[in-house]
């Protein structure tokens, strides 16, 4: 039966999915079939998958679990997942740590394996992992390669990562990075990310220019409107004194007329008296 690493190696060809899958197959069942029994005869396979947890939850069989092939592609998704829940800073600074920790959350014992079988185990299955990735080509960043069922805290937390999402998304395979056309569409889809960013960043720094120009636009219409209103006002009051002055003038014609007539027939009443 074929042995762990090689599977790995050709499942994928992301770094940190790489080093975690084979640290922790290492860790667990080791490299070489055939693969202890472990749990007293209920785990199987490198990854010891136990009967009545993981290896019922991917629906699986001891045979299934014992085939490399089969177990490597049944825990992909889990250590993929594992890996993006630890952080950027962590696996640049310490992939060691980043791989064992990724590899007791997709595993889930019951301590991490640095306490259960001590360091000098974990750091001499490391060396044996580093020794079969030397020179080995791969893929760096956030494993996007693996069929991932959440998002969330799964979603991928680099540009490289989102492209290779988009890529997927819209191709129907997640790639991981294989080079060729893939990596011309993983090119393509960061420069127009970068370009999205740009513009948004173009946006926000404009927005306050933009608000401000409203704003004065605003205001210019309000005082328009006021000026306009105090036009209004101006001439109605300026309309109704002139109509107030027109009827008083209209008042003092009508009584000076009615005073002429009033002389004039105290002077005809005179006059007929003078003749009498």
């Amino acid at each position: 039966m074929t042995d762990t690493p090689p599977v790995v190696m050709a499942q994928t060809n992301n770094l940190r999915l790489r080093q975690s899958m084979l640290l922790g197959s290492a860790l667990e069942g080791g490299w070489t079939s055939p693969y202890p029994v472990g749990d007293h005869g209920t785990s199987f396979g490198p990854f010891q998958l136990h009967r009545g947890g993981a290896l019922d939850s991917l629906g699986g069989t001891p045979e299934q679990a014992n085939d490399p092939k089969w177990a490597v592609k049944a825990m992909m998704p889990r250590y993929a997942q594992a890996a993006n829940q630890i952080s950027e800073q962590q696996w640049r600074n310490n992939p060691e740590v980043a791989a064992e920790q990724t590899a007791r959350i997709a595993e889930g014992p019951s301590q991490d394996y640095f306490a259960s079988q001590g360091r000098r185990n974990v750091d001499l299955k490391w060396n044996n992992v580093q020794n079969v990735l030397h020179g080995k080509k791969s893929q760096p960043g956030m494993p996007t390669d693996a069929n991932l069922t959440s998002a969330g805290d799964n979603f991928p937390s680099s540009p490289q990562g989102l492209a290779s999402l988009l890529i997927g998304t819209l191709t129907g395979k997640l790639p991981g990075g294989g080079g060729g056309f893939t990596d011309f569409l993983e090119r393509g889809a960061l420069i127009v990310f970068g370009a999205l960013l740009i513009l948004v960043g173009i946006l926000v720094l404009a927005a306050p220019g933009v608000q401000a120009v409203g704003e004065a636009r605003t205001m210019g219409r309000r005082a328009g409107m006021l000026s306009s209103d105090s036009s209004r006002n101006f001439e109605a009051r300026s309309a109704e004194r002139q109509a107030d002055q027109q009827r008083r003038t209209n008042i003092a014609d009508r009584s000076m007329a009615i005073g002429e007539r009033k002389v004039a027939v105290q002077e005809t009443r005179e006059q007929r008296l003078a003749r009498s």
